[in-house]
């Protein structure tokens, strides 16, 4: 099947965002052909403007069908106009919206929601990631499927922590409201009984990043909204302990294993949980939880190929 990728190519860190291409590749390995279109531009108006090429691009590929990650992507292959099936992905703020640090609505992210909901209907098929996003799609059929993780790339590293400090691990934008680096500042003024380091290192290679979880004593998530976070199954995938506000399907995908935590968003409160995890000491089961709920890329490629499969036989 010859699929092309839609999907937004305004980082300044990534040409291509780490998943995608993980994402594309696991579709390679099972006999499809994936191209990629990159969509340039701030708003609205920065995405329309790729409408003309875009469909051109479309045109001239034969392409079985198109997949658009993001909802204003969504709506630039829609307003194409071309005989393709459209399977959106939907990847969490886009259809959930945005909140402050004190876990406030904010009414800017209405009308990327309301986009989230008016370009249903013009699509073949939608993903999300997340039960919650789910509950906002109403005009399409849809699946829930988190994006997999590269288990032969995300794996534990038998490397020596410091044990005269303890270490823990941020790896969101500390600028994001949404990432909410403030909490575990915050967090910080309350654990007195440990020497602690911060590391917050965004942005950084993948490579290192796979260091840094066997490196650190915890990995901390303090966002106020995620759809199915992919640093939470990497850190899994490594085996590091965890400590998560309780957004998206995080509860679910950290289960009950020991060294997890779910913590709320309140500053006694993560440092209570950071130091449970120093307390626990070691490396977790995660690993084996990403497993057995078959996280893994190939088994969400598979899952992604079926639907492809659906729509081709529609």
């Amino acid at each position: 099947m010859k699929v092309l990728f839609v999907f937004s190519g305004n980082s300044t860190t990534f040409a291509i965002s780490p998943f995608i291409q993980a994402q594309a590749e696991s579709l390679r390995k099972l006999g499809h052909t994936i191209d990629y279109y990159p969509i340039k531009g701030k708003g609205s108006g920065g995405y329309i403007s790729n409408i003309p090429q875009l469909k051109h691009y479309i045109k001239k590929g034969n392409y079985d069908l198109i997949h658009a990650h993001y909802s204003l992507c969504i709506m630039v292959a829609v307003l194409c106009f071309v005989k393709v099936p459209i399977v959106g992905s939907f990847m969490g703020n886009d259809i959930i919206g945005e909140y402050n640090s004190k876990s406030k609505f904010l009414i800017k992210s209405l009308p990327i929601m309301l986009l989230s909901i008016l370009v249903q209907p013009f699509m073949s098929y939608a993903i999300c990631k997340s039960k919650d996003m789910g509950k906002l799609i109403y005009f399409v059929p849809y699946q829930i499927i988190p994006n997999g993780i590269n288990l032969k790339l995300f794996k534990p590293l038998a490397l020596k922590l410091d044990t005269n400090q303890k270490r823990i691990l941020f790896l969101g934008n500390k600028r994001d409201i949404n990432k909410n680096f403030i909490l575990l500042k915050d967090a910080a003024k309350y654990i007195k009984h440990y020497n602690i380091q911060i590391i917050a290192p965004y942005p950084l290679p993948q490579s290192q990043i796979i260091e840094l979880f066997s490196e650190v004593d915890v990995f901390v998530l303090c966002s106020i909204v995620e759809g199915s976070p992919n640093v939470i199954k990497e850190a899994m995938a490594c085996n590091c302990p965890i400590v998560s506000t309780n957004v998206g399907d995080v509860s679910w995908l950290l289960g009950n294993l020991e060294g997890h935590y779910i913590c709320k968003n309140d500053p006694i409160d993560l440092a209570s949980k950071i130091e449970q995890a120093f307390e626990f000491g070691q490396r977790t089961e995660g690993r084996r939880r990403i497993i057995e709920l078959k996280l893994d890329s190939e088994s969400i490629a598979k899952r992604i190929e079926k639907v492809y499969e659906i729509i081709q036989r529609r």
